[in-house]
């Protein structure tokens, strides 16, 4: 997802998110600045816990089935995610580019 500051980039096979920031220092180099478009800011890879998704989903159910506090999620939650990544692929055909706000900037 780009926006004005950079652009995230989430790997949802290996729950792997980056951030991309857009750089400072304009590129010199001419060839190399149309290719890119863009001058290269810092890179953040952010940690995030990784569990086997399938074990989170039976440990999940179980704890519902017990009557114990379990983190499901609602048909509205799940209707809300899905139109949400239906927007942010829609949007750079029919928007603006930024499509998110970082928290902090």
């Amino acid at each position: 997802m780009t926006g004005e500051h950079g652009c995230f980039v989430a790997d949802t096979l290996t729950a792997d998110l980056w951030f991309h920031a857009n750089g400072s220092q304009p590129t010199e180099w001419e060839g190399l600045r149309q290719f890119r478009g863009v001058s290269e800011g810092d890179v953040t890879r952010y940690a995030v816990v990784k569990r086997e998704p399938l074990l989170v989903e039976h440990e999940t159910f179980r704890d519902a089935v017990l009557g114990e506090e379990a983190d499901i999620v609602t048909l509205k939650q799940a209707t809300d995610t899905v139109a949400v990544a239906e927007a942010c692929s829609r949007r750079p055909r029919t928007g603006p580019r930024s499509v998110w706000t970082p928290v902090g900037h």
